[in-house]
């Protein structure tokens, strides 16, 4: 093994190794939101809550404060002791209970700690209350339409169907936050590219390159994206399917070079790529918040 090619793994490993070392503080970064706008709200004084599953026991305030003689007394009754199903009202947090009063259509943000499955109660100062299907977000900041329509009106008939979430502009920030962090990953992978000296066979180089790690970073950016809540392991092993791949691609269109240079090349551009890509990912959740 050279000289470069030992540095390299060196240089892969020690960055690996210490992005076990950072620590993840909860009042740092992006913070995940819940945008819910009622619409055809009932008539007079409503509150508005999530509700999230706790399979486990979730007790609630229960004695009157002062801070709470504000608030209707059923209404805040029924959010502290609602418990269906194991399905209870945030309130904010169980230690400083929130509530959120609304009169007429009305946007109501939840952020912190937000749920990705969620159900929506509206509880009207009269103390009836109505509880929405199951609703899981498609995206870190969510924006949805509680549709309250025929849900008091006494018909005893309420629609099955009653949050909307907004897709369009979903769609568009998440290709925008892709073409984002993609090209400081083309880059950063080039330069590696360049000091490893690669060669392909003819009219391949440049083309193999762009499509394979473009291919493969599209890869890790969905899972960034969509599945970065089920834990390391899971980008980890993503990564390692990644190396498998570019190694296989190198190994086939490359001219005579050894294939523990290629391995190599793929472990330090990828350990590389990710390490610094992160805070770029990050500043584009929080830049364009979808």
């Amino acid at each position: 093994m050279n000289f470069k090619l030992f540095i390299s793994f060196i240089i892969a490993f020690s960055v690996t190794l210490f992005s076990f070392t950072i620590k993840a503080y909860a009042d740092m970064g992006p913070k995940p939101s819940i945008t819910v706008k009622v619409e055809n709200a009932p008539e007079g004084e409503y509150y508005i809550d999530l509700l999230e599953y706790n399979s486990g026991s979730t007790e609630r305030h229960s004695e009157s404060s002062a801070a709470e003689s504000q608030y209707s007394r059923k209404a805040v009754d029924i959010l502290q002791s609602y418990s269906e199903d194991n399905w209870f009202a945030r309130l904010g947090g169980i230690m400083d209970p929130k509530y959120n009063r609304c009169s007429g259509d009305c946007t109501v943000e939840f952020s912190y700690s937000v749920p990705d499955e969620y159900k929506i109660i509206i509880v009207t100062a009269g103390g009836d209350y109505f509880v929405s299907e199951k609703h899981r977000s498609l995206s870190y900041n969510s924006n949805v339409t509680f549709d309250a329509a025929n849900v008091f009106d006494g018909s005893g008939s309420a629609p099955a169907k009653t949050i909307y979430e907004e897709k369009t502009g979903f769609i568009i920030n998440t290709f925008i936050k892709l073409i984002f962090t993609l090209i400081p990953t083309l880059i950063i992978e080039g330069a590696v590219w360049l000091c490893f000296s690669l060669k392909m066979k003819e009219k391949h180089n440049r083309l193999c390159f762009l499509l394979t790690n473009t291919g493969t970073q599209l890869m890790m950016y969905v899972i960034l994206e969509f599945y970065a809540d089920t834990g390391r392991w899971l980008i980890l092993i993503a990564e390692a399917i990644i190396l498998a791949v570019e190694t296989a691609v190198y190994e086939i269109y490359a001219i005579d070079e050894n294939r523990l240079k290629i391995a190599g090349y793929a472990l330090t551009a990828n350990a590389a790529s990710f390490l610094l890509g992160i805070p770029v990912y990050v500043l584009s959740a929080f830049l364009i918040r979808s």
